[in-house]
């Protein structure tokens, strides 16, 4: 098992959260989900752009 951490907070509480498509030479990659921050990020190239997208928790109900 990889040891993956967040790239936004440095987290290490991350899930992964389905597949991505990169780059033709990338082809198909994870995606992974942080939990403390609900950011979204794949694991790869570092001059990449990051996805920044924020994710509500639905495991607790909605107000």
């Amino acid at each position: 098992m990889t040891d993956v951490s967040c790239k936004f907070c440095g987290s290490k509480n991350v899930v992964k959260y389905g597949l991505a498509f990169g780059k033709v030479e990338e082809g198909i990659v994870q995606r992974y989900r942080c939990k403390d921050c609900f950011r979204t990020f794949k694991i790869g190239n570092e001059d990449e752009t990051q996805t920044d997208d924020i994710i509500p928790d639905r495991s607790e109900p909605a107000e």
